[in-house]
């Protein structure tokens, strides 16, 4: 049922361009984010409405939302970036940096050694990035977990946990849809002018 739904978003995401790895993430993500979400919004509002227990939320209000960005562009990111430039080319990092000291130890001008060392400099440090952003992201989920099973209990405080990661996800996503679809209605005219001009053109040349 939901393999459909997520076909369609994998697709759209390559069609702009993205990594394999990344579109699967992220449209796996996307669907069973926003399944999760729902599921839990409904028990969490059918306790409010019977008052069978009292919600208490982390205070870390949208920046639990954007944990699960950080995580979802980073770790596709991460994978596309390791692929194509350590493992295919250099065999993964040990092979990469034993082959830049190597070069650089051998017989080489000063320039060259220098720019190697960038180079390794700059790789190393966006993979650090990279890093920073994973565990950033973890950090900051442990921080929203420790925060509503201290205020709920373990077992609402997981559920009030995963629904604040996911709201912000999922609302996210519903406003980029509306934006979508605002923009295309603001384009419709323009559209249909442009069309309108062109089937114009096409009948003064046949006339002709």
């Amino acid at each position: 049922m939901f393999q459909q739904y997520i076909s369609e978003i994998y697709d759209y995401l390559l069609m702009l361009g993205a990594s394999p790895s990344f579109s699967n993430i992220v449209a796996h993500v996307a669907i069973y984010s926003i399944l999760v979400y729902l599921v839990i919004a409904i028990i969490l509002l059918f306790g409010k409405l019977t008052k069978a227990f009292t919600i208490k939320k982390s205070g870390l209000g949208i920046m639990s939302a954007f944990f699960l960005f950080f995580l979802i562009i980073a770790v596709p990111s991460f994978i596309f970036t390791y692929q194509h430039a350590i493992i295919e080319p250099w065999g993964g990092m040990i092979n990469y940096i034993s082959t830049i000291i190597s070069a650089m130890a051998g017989p080489s001008t000063i320039t060259q050694k220098i720019i190697l060392l960038v180079v390794t400099i700059l790789t190393l440090l966006l993979f650090g990035v990279f890093i920073a952003l994973i565990f950033g992201g973890l950090y900051g989920f442990l921080l929203t977990f420790q925060s509503t099973i201290e205020k709920n209990g373990f077992f609402l405080g997981l559920l009030v946990g995963i629904y604040e990661i996911f709201a912000g996800f999922f609302w996210a996503v519903l406003l980029l849809a509306i934006l979508s679809i605002g923009v295309a209605l603001l384009l419709l005219p323009l559209i249909i002018v442009l069309s309108a001009n062109s089937n114009t053109g096409i009948t003064y040349k046949n006339r002709v």
